[in-house]
């Protein structure tokens, strides 16, 4: 699944007018790095996410039963928290995701900054910028 995502994404690039590759957001250094890194996470995302929501209905489902055949006051008293719950995990949920997305922003930049460094290596090592460039990599990456 990750390859075919990655090859229809290379296509779609491949297609793109030379204008689009001006435009800042567009530097082919960053989509590279995109579809380096955005396939794996479409294919952590579905795959294992798909597993461990099954997982977690079949537990609620069995845990839920077990309780009622308990104590069914206290399951009661349980399903009126339950939401509240729910909530502060999709809370939870909406933050990790914003944080996701500006951790992918650093490492777009971060991967356009080593493209560079690697392209133009020769003029950086006779320079003697290795440490400079070195430095601005990892302050990108944070």
């Amino acid at each position: 699944m990750t390859y075919k995502l990655r090859e229809l994404s290379f296509k779609s690039l491949l297609r793109q007018s030379m204008g689009y590759f001006d435009d800042e957001r567009h530097n082919p250094r960053k989509l590279t790095t995109r579809l380096q890194t955005d396939a794996g996470l479409v294919q952590s995302a579905t795959a294992l996410k798909i597993a461990v929501m099954c997982q977690m209905g079949a537990a609620f489902a069995f845990g839920f039963a077990v309780a009622f055949w308990a104590s069914w006051k206290l399951t009661l008293y349980i399903s009126v928290t339950a939401p509240m719950i729910v909530c502060a995990g999709v809370v939870l949920m909406k933050l990790s995701a914003s944080l996701i997305i500006i951790s992918r922003r650093s490492y777009e930049e971060g991967g356009q900054w080593a493209g560079q460094a690697l392209a133009h290596i020769r003029t950086i090592a006779s320079l003697g910028s290795e440490q400079q460039f070195v430095e601005k990599y990892s302050e990108l990456l944070q």
